[in-house]
């Protein structure tokens, strides 16, 4: 079972960084389907903070 699990926060890392560059190439393309009634510059510091979150979080389950 302990073999099994530094693969979980891995898989999770990734997932958060796949799910920060989907919105961030929606958003960017004007497909705003995530953030409708926020500006479109509020909504891309949002998803770059996203992004931010998503590297901190990857390197902090890794290491």
């Amino acid at each position: 079972m302990q073999g099994a699990a530094p693969d979980r926060p891995k898989r999770l890392g990734f997932l958060f960084c796949l799910l920060a560059v989907t919105l961030s190439t929606d958003l960017t393309e004007g497909n705003m389907f995530f953030i409708v009634v926020i500006e479109q510059e509020i909504a891309l510091l949002t998803v770059g903070a996203a992004i931010a979150l998503a590297i901190c979080f990857w390197i902090w389950r890794t290491a």
